[in-house]
């Protein structure tokens, strides 16, 4: 197994085997700002951040990431299908409707 630093895991993983099977030379880095990245236009100048920036800068050819795909995004860069989701969620009961109680009125005399 080969060590990149602070960087492991499935995609390190899946990265090293197909640099393998398809015989390519990679480095792996982190983004220098550390975040994910936009792409805007402000005041008719194209500005991006992130993976996108460094992507767009010609800064390297590849970004691997859990990255969502928005239009912004998508408008400047090409994606790939995904080819895992987690599809984490949350999820809780919904409570069970119950009968009015008629006596309601009275629970707070109640002995217990």
């Amino acid at each position: 197994r080969r060590h990149h630093g602070p960087l492991t895991g499935l995609i390190v993983d899946l990265v090293h085997l197909l640099s393998q099977q398809l015989n390519f030379n990679y480095t792996m880095t982190l983004v220098p700002d550390g975040k994910f990245g936009n792409v805007q236009t402000v005041n008719k100048t194209l500005e991006a951040v992130g993976m996108i920036a460094q992507i767009l800068e010609c800064k390297t050819h590849m970004s691997i990431s859990t990255l969502a795909i928005t239009l912004s995004r998508s408008e400047h860069v090409a994606f790939t299908t995904s080819w895992m989701d987690y599809g984490l969620l949350l999820y809780r009961a919904i409570p069970t409707p119950q009968k009015p109680n008629i006596f309601a009125f009275l629970e707070p005399f109640h002995p217990n």
